[in-house]
């Protein structure tokens, strides 16, 4: 599941040099590169992603004292997802994020999704999509390299059908459902929760859709253009129908239920082609 991108010269030795000071640091383990620089999906207004991985955390003093010097702006130990620095270089304008993650935890996670198929409600393989595609930077011991390796694997089948079982109901069949959501949003004339289910809604359908395609799922950016471009499994008339979708979405029409029941409709056609519908 690695997948190994050109990375441009002057990100790389940026990233580098940020590694290398954080790997002085006796708790962290490695320092990796990934997001949309490793996944082949960065443009001209993309970060540079770090990752820092450690057993116990780094402080935040130490953190402040590298970042302050070399930033025209900063934010410091964000912890609105994950615990993360932010800031944008003096010198070149460039916006670098690390992310720090306890490595036990990272090791857990991984293991509940390949042995134990553990599903989310969206973004199920998220994180191991993250790993996969980490360009390792800083890995004294190789610990960061065997996590990559343990991760290199065909994707289960078993966690195919967990990740459908997980959110095929979440889209009409069960009484909370988002189809029911969009409906009671309709109701009360709620913008708001509307685009809020709307979003879930597609969380859990390109979740499921990746799933289907045996595909590690990217993340939240450009999940249509991914899905057309890596998956050959789709469900008949998508990109039509996600466009409508979130066009109407914003006008609180009652057409949205049935383009949502349409997108349903065509997902459990593939699912039920390829074996993978849910028992009802």
């Amino acid at each position: 599941m690695s997948l190994e991108v050109e990375i441009p010269p002057i990100s790389l030795a940026l990233a580098q040099e940020i590694a290398n000071h954080f790997g002085q640091v006796p708790m962290v383990e490695a320092v990796v590169l990934a997001g949309s620089t490793t996944a082949g999906t960065a443009d001209s207004h993309s970060d540079l992603d770090l990752y820092v991985y450690y057993r116990a955390e780094v402080p935040i003093s130490f953190r402040t004292a590298f970042i302050a010097p070399r930033a025209r702006q900063t934010e410091i130990n964000n912890q609105f997802w994950e615990t993360e620095d932010a800031w944008i270089e003096t010198a070149s304008g460039t916006k670098v994020e690390i992310m720090y993650r306890d490595l036990r935890w990272t090791q857990e996670h991984l293991h509940g999704l390949l042995q134990h198929h553990r599903a989310s409600t969206g973004y199920t393989t998220c994180i191991w999509h993250n790993i996969a595609t980490s360009h390792i930077l800083v890995d004294g011991e190789g610990w960061f390299r065997a996590l990559q390796e343990s991760a290199n694997q065909p994707y289960p089948d078993g966690l195919v059908r967990a990740i459908i079982a997980k959110n095929h109901p979440l889209l009409r069949g069960a009484m909370s459902s988002y189809l029911h959501q969009m409906e009671r949003a309709l109701q009360l004339d709620d913008l708001a929760s509307l685009s809020h289910r709307t979003a879930a809604f597609l969380a859990s359908y390109f979740d499921i859709v990746f799933a289907v395609n045996h595909v590690l799922h990217p993340g939240e950016k450009r999940m249509l253009k991914l899905a057309e471009q890596k998956c050959a499994k789709l469900p008949a008339g998508m990109r039509d129908d996600v466009t409508e979708l979130l066009r109407t979405a914003a006008k609180l029409d009652g057409g949205i239920l049935e383009i949502t029941g349409r997108l349903i409709d065509s997902l459990d056609a593939l699912l039920m082609q390829e074996d993978l519908l849910p028992l009802q």
